[in-house]
């Protein structure tokens, strides 16, 4: 008996051809259930958006000119606050990193940590923590007159940028970090070798190396900054930005009902394009090495005192709106002195008391949570094994340049009047439950498609090649291999699903306020005190599901391990 070979025909790889054609597979209906999701819940209320924009502007007379200006107006707000918070941010971030990464400052790890710590708290949480300190009455408001130098109001631009700043330079010196640790060591080693200076070489090699990583940091800001809707709904004033104008008109019986479909179509047109530029980045910033890099550090002591009293700086700083917020948890009238005139667990009680915004943010990030993680997941195995459907990958993008405000208000329109089996779509949770899953959707698919560039593919043709069918292979070799990063990919949900207010205050049916829209209604009615304790609580729960997540994940490790 002759052995045959199968030679792969022209267009398909090695790898194809080695896939076994026997066997139950229901990989299929995994993509299928994924990219329906996809198409269902984001391409379509985008898609009625558009159209209802479309026959907005067809109309006659439907759309005066000065509602352009406006909106043109208003755009150019969100850009001027998005740009400025977006430099400001570059500006800490960027020494931060370096100091962190280059000159090994004491208790680096620490200072990593404490920095990135808004990053569990949604950015409303710093703005009425801004309030506390920088409002009216605030403390470092009367401490500032106290020296003698004039008042400010917090309200406006001002105190979006500082507020948004507080938030999301984070963001900006997690992602350079990573850039600073892909930099080779042998370059830098070889610049001192020259005679360079570490001012010198940073300058010079180091910021030039990884300027895809400040740009796509910079990105990260802009785009989170451009669709903020809770620093500007608590401090925005009379600063109106395209995120407040849509929820303010759809919620208002005298607003124009006309602003919202015509705004948030200009927003998807605007993010559609902003969305390949992202994409451009993403592979820029996504480098594989062939090598093992080092990070190269630089044994200055002097340089690295400073660089240790710069962290601190910078964690007092961006700690501070927090113990501002701890301690007006428990105040009960904090005005003109430096500290509440009592101290009071009252706050505490009445948030415990009424367990429904709790029990809601739980029910809600329950049902998101293995959502969102079935679809990354699939979407992820179907962008490596159904190149052609890659255009999946690229619309599950679209949530992370278009505002929550947005894709809620597209779910309206598209669904609002659903009715299955009698019961009124939009009235239950499983509304909030889709649209948040698409809303965090794009955090997710990031974190589970870079897991999937560290699967083995031989470990794969392995299998193929002992009569193992793609779905067996996917659930017993692709999958314990994901394992970490699906966990990591949970904790990334968890934070941005229950932290979620834009979506929620447009979608949240009668009975599922969450605690995100109680905070936010406390602050906005003056109770700034049990609006803390709530956002204490907000940010224990949060803490309490990452510590869950990481002991699973820990465990899981081991037994994948062992």
């Amino acid at each position: 008996m002759s052995a045959t070979t199968t030679v792969p025909s022209r267009g398909t790889t090695a790898l194809e051809a080695a896939r076994p054609r026997s066997g139950v597979n229901w990989l299929p209906a995994a993509y299928f259930v994924a990219g329906a999701f996809i198409v269902l819940f984001l391409v379509v209320p985008l898609a009625t958006i558009v159209l209802e924009t479309l026959g907005l502007i067809t109309t006659s007379g439907d759309v005066p000119a000065d509602l352009y200006s406006y909106m043109l107006r208003i755009t150019w707000n969100s850009v001027q606050l998005a740009l400025l918070t977006t430099a400001v941010s570059l500006a800490i971030a960027i020494p931060l990193a370096v100091a962190i990464a280059k000159l090994r400052p004491a208790f680096a790890n620490g200072w990593t940590v404490l920095l990135t710590v808004p990053l569990i708290t949604p950015p409303f949480i710093s703005s009425f923590a801004t309030i506390l300190l920088l409002g009216r009455t605030g403390v470092l408001t009367r401490l500032w007159e106290t020296l003698g130098f004039p008042g400010f109001s917090i309200y406006g631009l001002s105190g979006l940028v500082i507020t948004q700043v507080l938030h999301l330079m984070p963001y900006a010196l997690l992602i350079i970090l990573a850039g600073l640790r892909t930099v080779p060591a042998h370059i830098e080693e070889a610049a001192m070798s020259l005679g360079g200076t570490f001012t010198g070489i940073t300058a010079k090699i180091v910021l030039p190396y990884i300027f895809p990583h400040i740009l796509m940091g910079g990105v990260l800001v802009f785009l989170t900054s451009l669709g903020d809707i809770g620093a500007p709904l608590l401090i925005g004033g009379n600063y109106r930005v395209l995120p407040v104008e849509i929820y303010s008109n759809f919620i208002s019986f005298l607003g124009d009902e006309r602003i919202p479909i015509l705004f948030s179509a200009w927003i998807v047109l605007l993010s559609s394009i902003m969305l390949i530029f992202v994409r451009h980045l993403l592979k820029k910033t996504d480098v594989a090495h062939e090598f093992r890099t080092r990070t190269y550090t630089y044994d200055l002591p002097k340089l690295r005192r400073g660089a240790t009293i710069l962290c601190a700086a910078a964690a007092l700083l961006f700690l501070l709106p927090y113990v501002a917020i701890v301690i007006s948890s428990f105040g009960t009238v904090w005005a003109t002195g430096w500290l509440p005139n009592e101290f009071t667990l009252d706050h505490y009680i009445r948030a415990l008391s009424d367990t429904r915004p709790i029990k809601s943010s739980l029910i809600v990030m329950s049902g998101a949570m293995p959502l969102t993680l079935f679809v990354s997941v699939f979407l992820g195995q179907m962008n490596r094994s159904v190149p052609r459907l890659a255009v999946f990958d690229y619309l599950s993008l679209l949530p992370f340049v278009i505002p929550g405000v947005v894709i809620g208000f597209g779910l309206t329109r598209a669904y609002g009047t659903l009715v299955i089996g009698g019961i009124d779509f939009a009235a239950t949770a499983l509304i909030l439950i889709v649209a948040l899953a698409v809303r965090r959707l794009a955090h997710v698919v990031r974190v589970i498609s870079a897991g999937f560039a560290r699967v083995d593919r031989s470990l794969e043709e392995a299998a193929w090649s002992l009569g193992a069918s793609e779905s067996k292979t996917f659930t017993d070799v692709v999958l314990p291999q994901l394992r970490p990063t699906i966990f990591a990919g949970a904790v990334i949900a968890l934070i941005k699903l229950i932290t979620e207010l834009g979506t929620t205050l447009i979608l949240y049916p009668p009975g599922w306020d969450t605690m995100p829209v109680y905070i936010y209604y406390y602050v906005s009615e003056g109770q700034i005190g049990r609006g803390a304790a709530m956002g204490i609580l907000l940010i224990v729960v949060v803490a309490i599901g990452t510590a869950i997540s990481n002991r699973l994940s820990g465990q899981k490790g081991v037994a994948a391990g062992g």
